[in-house]
């Protein structure tokens, strides 16, 4: 089946990742709720433009803000969320999305 990637309604995160997730990341947005973290994460999933790069892994779509630093990595087939986050640039070793794209790859191990 193939899917128009920014068409998929995300359920949410992981059963039980969400909490794990906000506090691991919520920070990186601001002094915000875990509400407000879930929907920026779907809001950030249906984004597309000249600013966004996308990609699927096996399952997973893989997307990539250049403006924002934010990325989304999320399974496709179950509409799940694994991880959304700002990318600290100092701390990658490549780039963002090349770092989004190698964790997407063990996930499908």
């Amino acid at each position: 089946m193939v899917h128009n990637n920014c068409d998929i309604i995300w359920k949410g995160f992981s059963k039980g990742e969400l909490n794990v997730h906000f506090l691991k990341h919520g920070a990186e947005f601001g002094e915000i709720t875990q509400s407000q973290y879930l929907k920026l994460a779907k809001s950030f999933a249906g984004e597309t433009g000249e600013h966004i790069q996308e990609q699927t892994v096996g399952k997973f779509l893989v997307k990539f803000n250049s403006n924002t630093q934010e990325i989304l990595v999320g399974r496709m087939d179950l509409r799940e969320i694994r991880t959304f986050y700002r990318a600290d640039p100092a701390m990658t070793k490549i780039n963002p999305f090349q770092d989004a794209l190698d964790l997407a790859a063990t996930l499908t191990k």
